[in-house]
């Protein structure tokens, strides 16, 4: 716990909203993207963790102290098994061997579905997705237990956030949450193989159901994110751009922008701010990004070089630039260095990150971490 928690917010917020808008910052505010390389951080196995809330927060609370992040994407709630094992389904699961928590890409709707899945969607969920994602002979007890575990698991995600906000001062990413239609179909409905292979097999009825996601889904849970309160977020709405990595320049243009550019604008009307998550890369669909005005998008990107992606979109700020190779192999001086360097080049627009998901044991030395944390604190732009 730090004193003045809520002045420390305050200032926080203050700092990312300077550089999502690209106004100076006396120091460059720093952005945790660590997920289980927190688990591996201390004495605890990510299974031990991720199934016990009690250490999960034990776990959460020394990384915010250790390391003193402005404002952190995950609070220990990325993977919460505790509810899919009640029922016997989801796709995460842990190596023991290793101690890594992994995913299998699979469908919950199948090609020849699309136009019984849009004909009466809550039917389908009900008696197939679901079917598909739990175990053989899921009882009404084992079904009561699961949504026991799903109110647990929120409550206790919440309690997460007000520990952040309250006894730390830190932000966390976003109260609002978006989708585009194409990353519903890539993350819930079809799966990377199985959409990548619609894309080309079956374009016609796949937009069709794409026009029917962002109407009966999408739009419904953007309306609900504008709803949210933004005064503890990096960003009012996250929102993730995972999907795009399977599509080219022009299937991008038909299958994905229009959809994303309508959230845009939806948030620009509420005054709100969009933080996308990147995977993959960006750089090749700069063009779509010039039409975005300075202060209405900050993404965090990933496999990008963030130096060649700020002159390809000037106009939007970008969270990054540390390299988990360095972080992870290198030495504190070489980490600080590095620091330095992106904070100098970029300069305003920019929030210092990692360039993946933080999460395996490789991913980052805790000397290493430390170094760059304490010098971000100090450095003065």
């Amino acid at each position: 716990m730090v004193e003045n928690a809520a002045a420390l917010l305050a200032e926080r917020k203050q700092m990312f909203d300077n550089a999502i808008n690209f106004k100076h910052n006396k120091r460059t505010p720093h952005a945790a993207n660590f997920f289980t390389w927190k688990y591996y951080d201390t004495e605890f196995t990510a299974k031990e963790a991720i199934f016990d809330y009690d250490i999960n927060e034990k776990v959460q609370r020394q990384f915010i102290e250790r390391y003193g992040f402005d404002a952190y994407v995950d609070l220990g709630n990325r993977n919460p098994m505790r509810v899919t094992s009640a029922y016997g389904g989801g796709w995460h699961y842990i190596d023991e061997e290793n101690d890594t928590v992994l995913i299998d890409d699979h469908s919950l709707l199948l090609r020849d579905e699309y136009q019984e899945f849009m004909a009466n969607p809550q039917a389908f969920y009900w008696t197939k997705a679901f079917k598909r994602s739990c175990k053989e002979g899921l009882t009404m007890g084992e079904l009561e237990n699961a949504v026991q575990e799903l109110m647990t698991n929120g409550a206790w995600a919440a309690k997460m956030d007000n520990i952040c906000h309250d006894e730390y001062g830190a932000l966390t990413y976003s109260n609002g949450f978006a989708m585009t239609p194409f990353e519903n179909m890539f993350n819930v409905l079809r799966g990377m193989r199985e959409l990548a292979l619609d894309v080309r097999k079956c374009p016609e009825i796949l937009k069709e159901c794409l026009d029917f996601l962002w109407e009966n889904e999408c739009l419904p849970m953007m309306k609900a994110g504008l709803k949210t309160d933004p005064s503890k977020c990096i960003g009012g709405i996250n929102t993730g751009f995972l999907a795009h990595g399977i599509l080219n320049y022009d299937q991008f243009g038909e299958l994905y922008w229009p959809y994303f550019k309508q959230l845009v604008d939806m948030a620009a009307e509420a005054d709100r701010v969009i933080l996308i998550f990147l995977e993959a890369t960006l750089e090749r669909l700069a063009d779509y990004f010039q039409e975005i005005p300075k202060g209405r998008i900050i993404i965090q990107i990933e496999q990008d070089d963030i130096l060649s992606l700020r002159k390809a979109i000037p106009n939007v700020a970008l969270m990054g630039g540390m390299s988990t190779d360095t972080l992870g192999y290198g030495t504190p001086e070489q980490c600080v260095e590095q620091a330095k360097r992106m904070i100098n080049e970029m300069g305003d627009g920019f929030v210092l990150s990692q360039n993946k998901m933080m999460s395996y044991k490789n991913d980052a030395k805790r000397e290493n971490l430390q170094a760059v944390c304490d010098f971000v604190r100090e450095y003065e732009c």
